[in-house]
């Protein structure tokens, strides 16, 4: 297994001890392990995110910036006890192909953000509060703001650019924190994250990495960190 590791470039969600004895593990098994710094949820703040859905009819477009988006939106709205058809009067727009897939699943039907009436009110779901919203011409845009957005450095981006080998998921908030990291990316770090299918430690996590649309490449067998390198090194020699 050693040799099968040896010079791999393992990318692995970074949270809690677990993550950390994972890293040292996959060091002195040769491989070179990339910490990825994922959110917690929610990414969104709650309240605004209920009320905006609550008004959703007030507005001539909702504007999702973010599969991780998509998600957070559609448990809150089942939460309100609202489903697909509630929105079926509202004008759904993906801000990229990833989120349209989300959109999509949902049962929402989704546009790209393009020209809207000068004077539309619209709500923009996800993104930082100075967002410039440069391609809207909408005349008032009210947002639900990120709360927790993730935190990636240059040196992170570089790192994954240069291609990985396998990715690692640990813990059953991983997938959303790692969609929230594929959301906010530049486009090439983010290609190259994606590149791999995900390897899971625990059926949970595999669960909620199908939710998110990720491929299940490897399930650890048992459910531990040694299973977990087990299972990267099928991967990796597969």
């Amino acid at each position: 297994m050693s040799d099968a590791l040896s010079g791999k470039r393992i990318a692995y969600t970074h949270a809690g001890p677990q993550a950390e004895e994972l890293a040292q593990q996959l060091a002195l098994f040769g491989a070179v392990p990339l910490a990825l710094p994922v959110p917690n949820p929610p990414l969104l703040d709650e309240p605004a995110l209920r009320l905006g859905l609550e008004h959703r009819d007030e507005y001539a477009a909702l504007i999702f910036d973010g599969a991780t988006v998509v998600q957070e939106a559609r448990a809150a709205a089942l939460k309100l006890g609202l489903t697909s058809r509630d929105f079926h009067g509202v004008l759904s727009v993906a801000r990229n192909r990833r989120t349209h897939l989300a959109l999509e699943a949902w049962g929402l039907d989704a546009r790209t953000v393009g020209a809207l009436p000068s004077r539309a009110r619209v709500l923009v779901l996800g993104g930082g509060r100075k967002d410039p919203f440069d391609d809207l011409s909408a005349a008032h845009i009210d947002q639900v703001p990120d709360i927790h957005p993730p935190l990636f450095s240059a040196a992170t981006v570089a790192a994954l650019t240069q291609g990985i080998d396998a990715l690692a998921l640990i813990g059953r908030h991983a997938p959303h924190g790692l969609s929230a990291l594929l959301d906010r990316m530049p486009p090439e770090a983010a290609t190259a994250l994606a590149a791999p299918g995900v390897v899971c430690m625990g059926i949970d996590t595999a669960g909620a990495a199908e939710t998110y649309g990720f491929e299940l490449a490897e399930l650890a067998s048992p459910p531990t960190l040694p299973g977990l390198i087990q299972a990267l090194a099928r991967l990796v020699t597969g």
